[in-house]
Protein backbone atom coordinates (compact mmCIF):
# COMPACT_ATOMS: atom_id res chain seq x y z
CA UNK A 1 0.00 0.00 0.00
CA UNK A 2 1.44 3.44 -0.68
CA UNK A 3 2.24 5.98 1.65
CA UNK A 4 1.43 9.24 1.82
CA UNK A 5 2.65 12.70 3.49
CA UNK A 6 -0.05 15.19 4.96
CA UNK A 7 1.74 18.40 5.31
CA UNK A 8 0.07 21.93 6.53
CA UNK A 9 0.35 25.18 6.89
CA UNK A 10 -1.83 28.67 7.05
CA UNK A 11 -1.25 31.90 5.58
CA UNK A 12 1.97 31.21 3.86
CA UNK A 13 4.13 30.33 7.01
CA UNK A 14 6.42 27.63 6.52
CA UNK A 15 4.86 23.97 5.93
CA UNK A 16 4.01 21.54 8.98
CA UNK A 17 5.79 18.26 8.02
CA UNK A 18 4.01 15.02 8.43
CA UNK A 19 7.12 13.20 9.38
CA UNK A 20 5.32 9.86 9.60
CA UNK A 21 2.75 9.45 6.36
CA UNK A 22 -0.18 7.47 6.39
CA UNK A 23 -0.90 3.97 4.27
CA UNK A 24 -3.58 4.88 1.39
CA UNK A 25 -5.11 2.65 -1.53
CA UNK A 26 -4.44 5.01 -3.35
CA UNK A 27 -3.81 8.68 -4.93
CA UNK A 28 -7.41 9.37 -5.10
CA UNK A 29 -7.78 8.46 -1.01
CA UNK A 30 -4.98 10.94 -0.51
CA UNK A 31 -6.54 13.40 -2.66
CA UNK A 32 -9.90 13.19 -0.39
CA UNK A 33 -7.73 13.30 2.53
CA UNK A 34 -6.40 16.44 1.95
CA UNK A 35 -9.51 18.45 0.78
CA UNK A 36 -11.21 16.64 4.25
CA UNK A 37 -8.23 18.01 6.26
CA UNK A 38 -8.50 21.47 4.26
CA UNK A 39 -12.27 22.20 4.86
CA UNK A 40 -11.98 20.99 8.78
CA UNK A 41 -8.57 23.56 9.32
CA UNK A 42 -10.81 26.04 7.87
CA UNK A 43 -13.41 25.89 10.01
CA UNK A 44 -11.76 25.86 13.00
CA UNK A 45 -9.52 28.43 11.96
CA UNK A 46 -12.04 30.25 13.98
CA UNK A 47 -11.64 33.90 11.66
CA UNK A 48 -7.04 33.67 12.84
CA UNK A 49 -6.20 32.58 9.20
CA UNK A 50 -6.75 33.65 5.69
CA UNK A 51 -5.49 30.75 3.69
CA UNK A 52 -5.04 27.24 4.49
CA UNK A 53 -3.07 24.70 2.89
CA UNK A 54 -2.84 20.81 2.85
CA UNK A 55 -0.05 19.42 0.25
CA UNK A 56 -0.09 15.56 -0.14
CA UNK A 57 3.63 14.19 -0.54
CA UNK A 58 4.59 10.18 -1.99
CA UNK A 59 8.14 8.90 -2.51
CA UNK A 60 8.62 11.74 -5.18
CA UNK A 61 10.07 14.84 -4.17
CA UNK A 62 7.71 16.89 -5.85
CA UNK A 63 4.49 17.24 -3.81
CA UNK A 64 1.22 14.93 -5.46
CA UNK A 65 -1.09 17.88 -5.22
CA UNK A 66 -2.00 20.66 -2.71
CA UNK A 67 -5.21 22.04 -1.81
CA UNK A 68 -5.65 25.98 -0.88
CA UNK A 69 -8.23 27.29 0.88
CA UNK A 70 -9.33 31.32 1.49
CA UNK A 71 -10.61 31.80 4.46
CA UNK A 72 -12.78 35.44 4.50
CA UNK A 73 -15.42 36.67 6.60
CA UNK A 74 -17.91 39.74 5.54
CA UNK A 75 -19.92 41.45 8.31
CA UNK A 76 -22.09 44.12 7.66
CA UNK A 77 -22.73 47.12 9.63
CA UNK A 78 -25.66 47.08 11.65
CA UNK A 79 -25.53 50.56 12.28
CA UNK A 80 -26.43 51.44 8.49
CA UNK A 81 -30.26 51.09 7.60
Amino acid sequence: MPRYSCDTRSDEKAWLVDPDGMDLVCSTHARRKALVTAAELAKNAGGWHSRISVRIRDSHSEPLLTVTIAVAAKKRDLGTA
